[in-house]
């Protein structure tokens, strides 16, 4: 309600509605004067005159004010070079990108003008990231630490997840050893290395892309006991003879997995190697103690195209899980 004060002759104020017109009250001044003052004591803020006061408050900044947490958070959704931009924001943000767990690097900030490995980023010998749990490496050259073994992972102390995608060993390294005591989520794609070596004791997960991969050998210098689930996926379904056996032998490392996902292309190759050198069906594939799922992707859309009937590729199934404990179920999809 929108009021108006009219002063007459006589000390007197009259009120009226702006809608109405009508007069509700009759004040003297000197009660008006009273009742203005009392609402400004309790209403009125004085101005600002102090000149740095005003621009405190002009650059008051209250993302700054969030915990640690919510700040970390979303520093994580940042690619690694813009959170390090954040420390010269103020003296809150300095040390502030120091404690991400989660470092994104893209293949852009380190491409030169060559094409060839010189265009792949050298990953440092050892990587030193004390509180680093998810690492995503692209397009990065590996080189030896000792005996030509790339040992680059052991001294990140909680890695948790871990996704190495179109690497490769340079200079005299052979070997990619994946060390780390806490690292349990592990991907390979479309790695280049003569051999594969983990040494991850609380792996749960392992996903590997690539049809080049059963090219090398794999080795494992623990049991893998925790160990959930294992993928081979990205496969083509044209290998050289030979490499169905590196696969098998792949099978062995991950004898204690609970759920296996294979697909159909890989399965293919096994099929057309039994078929056209017999020999190498002798070979025992691995007994799983503690398989419950058989997954099977198909590698065609259109079931016309499969390069092997689903009868063949059940076939090479049974002939994987002949040795294992207790038959688990398994699903083709």
């Amino acid at each position: 309600m929108v009021r108006k004060f009219k002063f007459n002759p006589g000390n007197k104020v009259e009120v009226s509605n702006d809608r109405g017109g009508g007069i509700y009250c009759s004040w003297s001044t000197a009660t008006i004067v009273r009742v203005h003052r009392q609402w400004i004591n309790h209403n009125w803020v004085p101005p600002i005159t102090n000149h740095k006061e005003l621009k405190r408050q002009r650059r008051e900044n209250r993302i700054s004010e969030l915990p640690d947490c919510l700040l970390l958070h979303i520093l994580s959704f940042l690619e690694a070079r813009d959170a390090v931009r954040t420390c010269i924001l103020s003296k809150r943000w300095k040390d502030l990108c120091k404690r991400l767990t989660t470092l994104t690097y893209t293949p852009s900030l380190f491409t030169s003008s060559y094409y060839g490995y010189d265009w792949y980023a050298k990953c440092p010998k050892s990587l030193h990231l004390p509180a680093l749990r998810t690492l995503h490496l692209k397009f990065f050259n590996f080189v030896a630490t000792h005996d030509h073994c790339a040992e680059p992972f052991s001294n990140c102390h909680v890695l948790n997840t871990l996704v190495i995608s179109g690497c490769s060993l340079i200079e005299d390294a052979q070997v990619l050893c994946i060390s780390n005591q806490t690292l349990s989520n592990l991907t390979i794609s479309y790695v280049s290395a003569d051999q594969f070596s983990l040494s991850t004791p609380n792996l749960s997960s392992f996903t590997i892309k690539g049809s080049s991969l059963f090219h090398q050998p794999l080795a494992s210098t623990c049991n893998l006991s925790f160990l959930q689930q294992v993928t081979f996926t990205g496969m083509d379904g044209y290998f050289t003879i030979g490499e169905a056996s590196i696969f098998l032998r792949w099978l062995q490392v991950f004898a204690n997995v609970k759920i296996l996902k294979v697909g159909s292309a890989v399965l293919e190759t096994i099929h057309n190697e039994f078929r056209l050198n017999p020999i190498s069906k002798k070979a025992q594939p691995p007994r799983f103690v503690r398989l419950e799922l058989f997954i099977v992707y198909k590698h065609f859309t259109d079931e016309e195209e499969t390069l092997a009937s689903k009868q063949e590729i059940m076939e090479v199934v049974e002939h994987l899980l002949q040795n294992t404990t207790s038959m688990p179920r398994v699903d083709i999809i």
